[in-house]
């Protein structure tokens, strides 16, 4: 009876009380392990009463053999037997590939900060164990939270170097700045309209002076920021002395980096990368400073128009996003650099081979969204060799290198090619999001490789739509069965037009979306 109750107890009685929702990023069983160990009780009361039938009838030692043979038979074998294709790891390497990669888009000694646990533990076993790129500093985001962390960070390992930051631990021990409020009633002789340098700003929350506090009802004081416009005064002979950007950059390079914090609160670890970010500049840009692409935009601290992609990160950099580019697009995109690192540096963990391989779907997850890295370098390619004809357009004197545009175009279908072999569709099925990569594919003048792609895409999107379309008359998956149904229509719509200006046949696909 006691282990019934505490069976139910850690384990239905614990999943009503959490009342998880549906979408987590990765089974949640661990939370129930106790369960499993009041079960294996019963399986060991059951195993003693296999062995007690059996001694009744041949010698106790035979019966112990038979009681074993036979739970090992109806069990574990049993669960090989059914469960093995559904848990095989054989063959996968691409958590250690994905790790590698996010490192491999690193400049030497950078700073490179992370998010979540799927773009942090790769990496830290990439360093530790494999000893891949240790000379990257990764710092955890969730975990800059944290004073010991912190604290952690202004230590040396391996081949990395310690953050560097002008807080000291008694400014930010755990209790002390947990947070920062925008407070523009402070009476203070500061113009909230006039930008402020970062490194003054930091100064004026760090500081214990009263003037920096709010007196709240309670008596307590809160730490609060004046102002949500600053700058960072940019020395663009350090810049160019630690080769920050590339030489045909130099005249691009801003006097000063300008923005709006947008947060109405920052926390400790945006106080903390804020702080290493002025500190690095005011010790002459010696360390590049990167963001993993899957952070997401709360973490850049709207400091997006200052970002350079050249992989799996995005690297900050006194350079300002063109007007010409897609506004949708996080930053930049230094097309050199990026190539190099996707065509040369990567891996992929044996998703490129014809290796049997078992892809979660966590995983699934992941491939998919990283590529988007290929289709996010080829248009970049693809709009440099536009600027370059729209040259001799604007500037008559200007003559065009049609060497030059046909050579960025041509690179530009390799990365899409590339993409294609990295991450291919046996191991990863196509979904909407395909759809880019044919669209980049008529942008370039490849026709029948768009077309040839449309074709499969379509496969899946139309067995998509119908799937969501039947979930329509079901109340609870109505709503996101037409978020779905939205998305794949509307790329299939897209190929729809695209197919059609090249006169290819679309009317099975129009059939799809009627």
């Amino acid at each position: 009876m006691y282990v019934l109750i505490y069976f139910v107890m850690t384990g239905i009685a614990l999943a009503v009380y959490l009342n998880m929702p549906p979408y987590q990023p990765r089974e949640r069983d661990y939370v129930f392990v106790a369960s499993f160990y009041f079960y294996f009780i019963w399986v060991a009361l059951g195993a003693v009463a296999i062995w007690d039938f059996l001694r009744k009838r041949v010698s106790p030692n035979l019966a112990a053999i038979g009681a074993g043979v036979l739970c090992f038979l109806v069990v574990p074998l049993n669960m090989v037997a059914e469960e093995w294709d559904d848990h095989d790891r054989g063959n996968r390497y691409v958590p250690l590939a994905f790790g590698s990669n996010y490192l491999e888009s690193c400049d030497s000694n950078a700073v490179l900060f992370t998010n979540g646990d799927n773009d942090t533990y790769p990496l830290w076993y990439a360093q530790e164990v494999e000893g891949i790129r240790d000379d990257i500093r990764i710092i955890n985001l969730s975990l800059l939270n944290t004073d010991w962390y912190i604290n952690q960070m202004r230590r040396p390992i391996n081949d990395a170097d310690s953050i560097h930051m002008t807080m000291f631990p008694k400014q930010y021990i755990q209790g002390t700045r947990d947070y920062a409020t925008y407070y523009d009633q402070h009476g203070l002789k500061i113009d909230k309209n006039r930008r402020q340098e970062l490194k003054d700003l930091l100064a004026f929350i760090a500081s214990n002076k009263k003037q920096t506090k709010v007196g709240l009802a309670n008596g307590e004081l809160l730490d609060f920021y004046p102002t949500k416009k600053v700058k960072i005064t940019v020395d663009k002979a350090a810049v160019i002395k630690n080769e920050v950007v590339t030489p045909d950059k130099y005249d691009q390079i801003v006097d000063e980096i300008s923005w709006t914090i947008r947060k109405g609160t920052l926390m400790k670890a945006d106080l903390v990368v804020l702080d290493v970010i002025a500190t690095n500049a005011q010790n002459g840009w010696k360390r590049p400073i990167y963001w993993a692409i899957t952070t997401g935009t709360d973490a850049y601290i709207n400091l997006m128009p200052y970002l350079q992609m050249e992989g799996l990160t995005y690297r900050l950099v006194p350079l300002k996003k063109s007007d010409v580019m897609p506004k949708e697009d996080v930053g930049t995109v230094n097309t050199t650099i990026m190539e190099e690192n996707v065509m040369e540096k990567f891996t992929w963990g044996g998703l490129d081979t014809e290796e049997d391989m078992w892809i979660d779907f966590v995983m699934m997850r992941q491939c998919k969204n990283f590529r988007n890295v290929f289709t996010r370098l080829s248009k970049a390619m693809y709009i440099e060799s536009q600027l370059l004809q729209n040259r001799s357009v604007n500037a008559p004197n200007f003559e065009t290198d049609n060497t030059a545009v046909g050579d960025l175009e041509e690179r530009a279908v390799a990365v899409l090619d590339k993409g294609l072999e990295a991450i291919p569709e046996r191991h990863v099925p196509y979904d909407y999001q395909m759809e880019r990569y044919s669209n980049m594919y008529y942008a370039l003048g490849e026709i029948d490789k768009a077309y040839e792609l449309d074709q499969r895409i379509a496969k899946y999107l139309i067995q998509d739509i119908a799937w969501y379309k039947s979930m329509l008359s079901d109340k609870e998956m109505r709503q996101e069965a037409n978020y779905f149904l939205g998305l794949n229509e509307q790329a299939m719509q897209r190929m729809i037009r695209n197919a059609k200006q090249n006169g290819k046949d679309v009317s099975e696909w129009q059939e799809a979306i009627k």
